[in-house]
């Protein structure tokens, strides 16, 4: 019902007289509102108010569809004919309904105009985007054929759409029983030492630094000059399961004796790497984590605990009296053949102190391995030509896909490696659906374990 006040009222009753009386065909302008004494000369009918709105009749779609033969230009706003079955203002156009907030005008972007009179390009609105999934936990798979991500799906109204996805992944290379010499696991050192230069720093420092004293969380740091740790250290991996943690130095490392190198928040030892271009000296009585990697000597002192491995790539390697054990389980950086190793080098000597014991392999490309007799070793001893049967990590090739009603849509698939240098996968494609087929993403890998976090599939109409 529209509230006219008194005077409007007598206004239309006066001019609607004379309209009908005077014989004479005309215009007639009218207002409502507010301030019914000022009317625009352009307007047949014009309401004005700066309190109240103008208010279209309301309906449902099946009442909407039982008007019988529309005029062009109808208006009205339906309360269950958006996409999410909820209202939108719809208008009779060329013989069909139109909804204003779902019209193709600009290509689906309305041009809007701002207060200085400059076009603005307006963003989707909820009708024309219909939705998107989102999930941060971590999952994995090890399956070979593609299979569906946990909860990325959706199960759009017909139409075309623009679908994306973007993800974080880890990739963990397969561990299988595998002979190999000495040469082997050299060669494949310095692989390792490749694919460290090759990740991207996250933090660096240009001098030397001391990292004592500090909680450090996952990343890449580098540092110009020697790198200390003069008090202990906590390593927090943020409750990531795959947190890789990366020290390197352009010269030497080394610790006081007694510091501690505690792990917290799922932390592990298979995935802390210690890079220095200078030697590597661990002080007595030291309680370390991760693997050593030097391009000089490694000395560990007497009475140490170490999770982890001792590495050289020309350079002699010192430890004990103490212990040290291979990391379980794989690592986020492949060690290949080096992977059941606690000593290895490329050239030098491997020199062991009083009662000591090495929980995995010990080989030198060139150099004598001394006093071991006093050793516990539980693994193999290598000379230059020597071989092992170890447990080495295989590279997985992971495979993300979009599919749509249970199809591959052509040209969505994206292949990732354990050798290639990223963390994040993007997929995109246009898909056209009919009522109640589904968009879904897939993953697989070929060997390892494949795990994604911070994942989001998005679909937008296009039409």
């Amino acid at each position: 019902m529209i509230h006219i006040n008194s005077l409007s009222k007598r206004i239309i009753t006066l001019s609607l007289l004379w309209f009908f009386t005077s014989g004479v065909s005309a215009q007639i302008v009218q207002k409502i509102g507010d301030n019914y004494t000022s009317i625009n000369d352009n307007a047949v009918f014009e309401i004005e108010s700066t309190t109240k709105g103008f208010l279209l009749p309301r309906m449902t779609k099946a009442q909407r569809d039982a008007i019988d033969t529309p005029p062009e230009g109808l208006m009205l706003w339906c309360t269950d004919c958006s996409l999410s079955n909820g209202s939108e203002i719809e208008v009779w156009i060329e013989d069909s309904w139109t909804g204003l907030l779902n019209s193709n005008l600009a290509e689906n972007n309305m041009l809007l105009g701002n207060a200085n009179g400059k076009a603005e390009v307006a963003p989707f609105n909820d009708a024309i985007k219909h939705g998107s999934v989102d999930a941060s936990e971590f999952i994995s798979t090890s399956s070979t054929s593609d299979v569906v991500i946990p909860g990325m799906s959706k199960s759009p109204e017909s139409g075309s759409y623009l679908v994306t996805f973007n993800s974080q992944y880890n990739i963990i290379p397969a561990r299988e029983e595998a002979f190999v010499t000495t040469s082997d696991a050299i060669n494949d050192l310095a692989l390792i030492r490749d694919d460290i230069n090759m990740l991207t720093v996250d933090s660096g420092q240009a001098a030397a630094y001391d990292i004592g004293g500090k909680t450090i969380t996952p990343g890449v740091y580098s540092y110009g000059g020697a790198l200390s740790a003069t008090t202990s250290v906590t390593l927090d991996a943020e409750n990531d399961p795959n947190a890789l943690f990366v020290f390197k130095t352009g010269g030497a490392f080394n610790t006081t004796a007694g510091i501690k190198i505690k792990l917290v928040n799922g932390a592990s030892a298979n995935n802390i790497f210690w890079v220095a271009a200078g030697a590597i000296g661990i002080g007595a009585d030291c309680t370390l984590y991760g693997t050593l990697l030097s391009e000089l000597a490694v000395a560990v002192g007497a009475r140490c605990i170490v999770e982890g491995r001792m590495l050289t790539t020309a350079g002699a390697i010192a430890f004990g009296p103490g212990t040290i054990t291979v990391p379980s389980g794989p690592s986020a950086i492949n060690l290949r053949a080096v992977s059941n190793f606690v000593a290895l080098t490329t050239i030098g000597a491997i020199a062991n102190t009083g009662v000591s014991t090495f929980n995995g392999d010990i080989a030198t490309g060139a150099g004598a391995i001394t006093a071991f007799d006093t050793a516990i070793v539980n693994g193999k001893i290598l000379l230059p030509d020597g071989d092992v049967t170890i447990i080495k990590e295989i590279d997985g090739n992971a495979t993300f896909s979009l599919y749509q009603n249970g199809e591959l849509i052509p040209n969505s698939s994206r292949i990732r490696t354990t050798k290639v240098n990223t963390v994040d996968v993007t997929l995109q494609a246009i898909a056209t659906v009919a009522q109640d087929e589904s968009i879904e993403v897939r993953w697989s890998i070929d060997k390892g374990t494949l795990s994604v976090n911070n994942r989001i599939l998005t679909i937008i109409k296009v039409n």
